[in-house]
């Protein structure tokens, strides 16, 4: 039974999302009824109303509001293991999604008080459910300063059992933000995945050092995943060739990238270093730009050295191997942004792109 109901509401779920308009007006306007219906009783009428509303709603959290009502109806109806099978299966899929919104945690709150009023085996089931979450919660606190990883999973297997507990929620909290001070190197697996573009043949990578080779253009990588709040991002890097005169070499850390036509970007330009801003207004407007041998130990960029961008809520600070270039102020453009990496006629090599909240 558990198995066909999964498939039916898989099926549901896949089969909306690609039909048309009507049919989700359709599906709205029949939840809409459906809880009408629920609310006067009118469990029948309200049990066929959630099924035409499956069929014709895309967007999960309705879906699974229809899915909620047909439960309960069946149990109004006096179809006991109809309605509790519905139910089950609505709270296995929440479980399944965690940590829910706001919405989801409603959702799973209705729905487990439905279950536990026609069922004292599921009102048992839940008692113990959410003393093993609690017990989770405590060990991912414990985790946290030693391994964020570890207790950002054992805080998610705590709101798998309970997602409405109090403790899994702050333990996830907590994990995460520790996660986010520890530093994470965007070079490895499984952050490598999370490149826009990494599988390009101007970007190949070998024995953990990603190669950026480009004769005649200009090329940009970027995360997918975006970066706010204070944090320092850098990038181990050496100039490996120069590619005749089309125009100024370069390579250099982009943070943040907010798009294509707004970026601050930090690294090699034509022999010198320099941080500069982009813009969709105007050109590439330089902020501050050093001689390699300006700098304490006169570094060549053909050996591995540091680029770093210390971005913080007002300003975003440039360094090479420690050593401060130039700083900029944080505009309300950059509030949020990718990481990116641009190089354009040079090859370059680097072995390391890490962040590290603040």
């Amino acid at each position: 039974m558990r198995v066909a109901l999964t498939c039916l509401l898989v099926a549901s779920i896949t089969l909306s999302v690609g039909r048309a308009r009507a049919d989700g007006e359709k599906g709205l306007a029949a939840l809409a009824l459906a809880r009408k219906a629920f609310a006067g009783k009118e469990y029948a009428k309200a049990r066929d109303l959630a099924v035409t509303a499956m069929e014709g709603l895309s967007k999960e959290p309705l879906l699974r509001e229809a899915v909620l009502i047909r439960g309960k109806a069946h149990l109004g109806l006096g179809e006991k293991k109809k309605g509790l099978a519905y139910l089950r299966e609505l709270l296995l899929l929440l479980e399944a999604n965690v940590p829910l919104d706001d919405a989801g945690r409603q959702l799973w709150t209705r729905g487990r008080k439905a279950l536990e009023a026609a069922s004292p085996d599921d009102t048992a089931l839940h008692r113990k459910m959410a003393k093993q979450a609690a017990k989770l919660a405590g060990i991912s606190r414990k985790l946290v300063k030693k391994d964020p990883k570890a207790a950002e999973r054992a805080a998610l297997s705590a709101l798998a059992l309970d997602p409405v507990g109090k403790k899994g929620i702050e333990a996830l909290k907590a994990a995460r933000t520790a996660l986010g001070a520890a530093p994470q190197e965007l070079l490895d697996f499984p952050a490598l995945a999370s490149w826009s573009g990494l599988t390009d043949k101007n970007w190949p990578r070998k024995d953990g050092v990603l190669t950026g080779h480009v004769e005649k253009t200009a090329m940009m990588l970027n995360t997918r995943k975006s970066w706010s709040g204070n944090f320092d991002v850098y990038m181990e890097a050496r100039l490996v060739k120069l590619y005749g005169n089309n125009g100024p070499p370069l390579f250099s850390l982009v943070a943040p990238f907010a798009s294509k036509s707004r970026y601050l970007s930090f690294g090699y330009m034509s022999g010198n270093i320099e941080l500069y801003e982009w813009t969709a207004l105007r050109d590439g407007v330089t902020h501050g730009r050093k001689s390699y041998k300006d700098l304490p130990k006169k570094p060549d960029p053909k050996d591995w050295n540091k680029y770093e961008l210390r971005v913080r809520a007002d300003e975003v600070i440039a360094l090479v191997n420690g050593v401060e270039v130039a700083r900029q102020t944080r505009s309300a453009d950059f509030k949020e942004g990718q990481i990116a990496l641009k190089v354009q006629f040079l090859e370059v090599e680097i072995r390391s792109v890490t962040v590290v909240g603040r």
